[in-house]
């Protein structure tokens, strides 16, 4: 994809910027696994109808999450796709230069299956973080745009954790992540 920033002060990465930062995720996660990676990679399924796409509710995401980054409450942003929540919070952690950086989400966020939630591909989902003084401010955004905002963690600390869920080291999603293709060509 290509596009235009007439600004390049508004360009906003993925990764996570500082310890204290609010997780939040902008659009609905359902738990979507039809077609999933996680499908694929823990249940050996190529099956299922993938997750619908409703134009109009993507479109009212990608400019609420504009106008959160335009008036400096959002300080990094991240799709929600390949492999879903989970790893999207899990590339978030590693993304940025030097030191990887962890996050620890609330189990209390969980709907449904905690592995749907977390490995559905649901579509129109833009994880976020910011500063605790500006959730409310990302949350009446959300509303004039009908995008719900869910607060699911906090950055902060040098693992990636989902209460007894998940537990990993950000050095070990590093790893993983900028590794894996050197040792496959091994």
């Amino acid at each position: 994809m290509l596009g235009f920033i007439p600004d390049l002060s508004m360009v906003t990465s993925a990764a996570f910027k500082a310890s204290g930062d609010i997780i939040a995720v902008l659009g609905v996660t359902r738990g979507h696994v039809g077609g999933s990676e996680y499908l694929s990679t823990i249940h050996g399924q190529v099956a299922g109808e993938p997750p619908p796409l409703d134009i109009n509710s993507e479109a009212r995401l990608h400019t609420a999450c504009l106008q959160g980054i335009e008036s400096g409450i959002i300080k990094s942003a991240h799709d929600c796709s390949e492999g879903g929540l989970a790893v999207a919070l899990a590339e978030c952690c590693v993304l940025g230069p030097g030191s990887p950086i962890g996050a620890v989400i609330n189990r209390d966020m969980l709907q449904g299956r905690p592995d749907f939630y977390l490995f559905g591909e649901d579509q129109s989902r833009i994880v976020v973080t910011l500063e605790q003084r500006h959730v409310s401010n990302l949350v009446r955004v959300g509303e004039s745009y009908g995008v719900p905002v869910e607060i699911v963690g906090e950055v902060g600390g040098d693992s990636f954790t989902i209460d007894q869920l998940i537990n990993v080291s950000a050095e070990r999603i590093k790893d993983a992540y900028f590794g894996f293709l050197e040792r496959e060509m091994k």
